[in-house]
């Protein structure tokens, strides 16, 4: 670990000086760079995340149904797709009037097909790969079970129609995102008791997800394409009157 923290930190100390800048995602991994390398201009270094790709789309809580939702790539090593059983295995007998959806494709998507059934665990449905949208729209509650999350589109995704989402707090990214008991639940990684202690807490209260879905609508501005394009903008602009001047 320690070679390897010395061959990145040399390559991100070159990439840095060699660059008029570095963008990270977030702003939040600069401390995460820092423990590469503390040898670079701190002033070459900033962060600009993603932009949604779905505008806000405010849907009344009254109109949707009562479903939990993940989108990704169905893996144990990254996503933690195992999890998302153990999960709903703890929830489902208390909400019988509760359905859970898992959109994606991958390599274990077979294997937890398979556990779900030898579990019987029911009102979990495996869509496989398809476009999210018609499914976000119903959703209420967005299950991100990630060990790694560089930035987490989907928690875009999912905000853009006010779904309100509970992640592990794996990454930057994820806590630039998810403001812990505004937008959205935090769980230290990778603790299921209390990731099903959230999810229970907003399936039991209507109240506490329709204010955190006014949150997560009101959160995704800022993503918004033309927001995150004036961003860039300023960065090439900042950029240009710098070497301008030299």
């Amino acid at each position: 670990k320690r070679i390897s923290r010395i061959k990145r930190g040399f390559c991100f100390y070159k990439t840095i000086k060699l660059s008029d800048k570095l963008v990270l995602l977030s702003t939040k991994y600069i401390p995460e760079l820092q423990l590469f390398t503390s040898r670079f201009d701190s002033s070459k270094v900033t962060g600009i995340p993603n932009p949604s790709p779905f505008p806000p789309t405010i849907i009344p809580l009254n109109e949707k149904e009562n479903r939990l939702i993940f989108v990704g790539r169905i893996n144990y090593s990254e996503k933690r797709a195992d999890l998302l059983l153990e999960i709903w295995n703890m929830l489902y007998k208390d909400f019988p009037n509760w359905d859970f959806d898992i959109i994606g494709d991958g390599p274990m998507l077979r294997d937890l097909k398979n556990k779900a059934r030898m579990k019987e665990l029911p009102r979990i449905h495996f869509h496989g790969f398809d476009k999210p949208q018609p499914y976000l729209q119903k959703a209420k509650i967005f299950c991100l079970t990630s060990a790694i999350e560089g930035f987490g589109m989907v928690l875009l995704e999912a905000q853009s129609f006010g779904i309100v989402p509970v992640a592990f707090n794996v990454s930057g990214g994820v806590r630039d995102i998810i403001n812990d008991e505004s937008n959205g639940f935090l769980i230290s990684p990778f603790d299921v008791k209390a990731y099903v202690s959230k999810v229970r807490a907003l399936m039991e209260n209507p109240s506490i997800l329709n204010n955190m879905e006014k949150n997560s609508l009101s959160s995704i501005e800022k993503y918004q394409k033309s927001n995150i394009s004036l961003k860039w903008q300023q960065l090439f602009n900042e950029v240009y009157g710098k070497n301008r001047n030299k």
